[in-house]
């Protein structure tokens, strides 16, 4: 489980720099997103890609607050 709970904290810190990396940029950016398993990018509007990097970024925090308790559920018996 440790290794699941390190790989969440790897994809969290991925995203929040994607995210940091596209808030830095102009709203009217040209932004291309990689298409899953390929070397193929296709071109996207940068809302389009804050939103998707939000709610991907939700998604793993929510994971990984499931599998930290999963892990020690001791860490959340306060709560």
């Amino acid at each position: 489980m440790e290794l699941n709970v390190a790989n969440f904290s790897k994809q969290i810190k991925e995203q929040q720099v994607l995210e940091q990396e596209l808030k830095s940029q102009p709203k009217g950016a040209s932004v291309y997103k990689q298409q899953p398993n390929s070397q193929i990018f296709f071109k996207t509007s940068h809302e389009k890609m804050m939103v998707e990097c939000k709610r991907n970024l939700d998604s793993l925090i929510k994971e990984y607050k499931a599998a930290e308790v999963k892990t020690d559920p001791k860490l959340h018996e306060d709560r």
